[in-house]
C-alpha cells in the first residue's frame, strides 16, 4: 500500500534540500537522515535531557560537520547531509554516523535520567531524485532503551549508500561564471 504524501509537507521537503544541497559538490547526493518518533514527540520540553545531552554533539567543531546541518523537528531531528560518490559507491562522512548515533545515545540517555519514554526512532533517508521525485527508505526501529549498536547503524546506512549507487548518480552540478 502506497502511502500519500501531504503536498505542503513535501514543498517544505523541498526547499530544505534545495537550500542545502551542495552546489560545490559535483559527485554528491544530498539527503535527509530522519531520526524520527512515529507517535508522540522528541522535543525540548518534552525530553530536556535528552537535549541537553545532545547539544553536546552539535557543537563540535565545524570542520568535523562540515556539509551537515541538524534541523530539529518535534518528531525527531533531521540530519542534512551528504553521500559523497568515490570508485563508484556512495558512502556517508564517519562523523555523520558517529553524529546519528551519538543523538541516539544521546536520546537514551536522557530517558534513563527521566525525559518522556516514547516509541522507537525510526531511522529514515530521504532524497530527491529525477526519476520518481522523492524517496523514503525506512532502515532501521530503535526502541527509546535499547543498547545502542553503532557497527549495526554504521552497516545499515553503508549498505543503503551502496544500494543508491546502483540506482542513481548524481549530476555534476558545475556552477557558471554567472553564480
Amino acid at each position: 500500500m502506497k502511502t500519500t504524501i501531504d503536498p505542503y509537507w513535501l514543498s517544505e521537503f523541498r526547499q530544505r534540500m534545495s537550500d542545502f544541497s551542495p552546489t560545490d559538490h559535483e559527485d554528491a547526493l544530498a539527503v535527509s537522515i530522519k531520526l524520527k518518533v512515529e507517535s508522540g514527540c522528541f522535543c525540548k520540553s518534552c525530553c530536556p535531557e535528552g537535549h541537553r545531552e545532545m547539544s553536546k554533539y552539535l557543537h563540535w567543531p565545524p570542520e568535523a560537520l562540515k556539509g551537515v546541518k541538524v534541523v530539529e523537528h518535534e518528531s525527531g531531528p533531521e540530519i542534512l547531509t551528504y553521500m559523497s560518490l568515490a570508485g563508484g559507491v556512495f558512502s556517508f562522512a564517519a562523523a555523520v554516523i558517529s553524529l546519528i548515533v551519538a543523538i541516539i545515545q544521546a536520546r537514551n540517555e536522557g530517558v534513563r535520567r527521566g525525559d518522556k519514554r516514547g516509541h522507537p526512532f525510526k531511522l529514515i533517508v530521504r532524497r530527491l531524485d529525477d526519476k520518481d521525485g522523492f524517496k523514503e527508505d525506512i532502515l532501521l526501529e530503535i526502541p527509546p532503551d535499547a543498547d545502542v549498536d553503532a557497527e549495526k547503524i554504521s552497516a545499515c546506512l553503508l549498505s543503503y549508500a551502496k544500494a543508491t549507487a546502483k540506482s542513481s548518480q548524481p549530476k555534476s552540478k558545475k556552477r557558471s561564471k554567472k553564480d
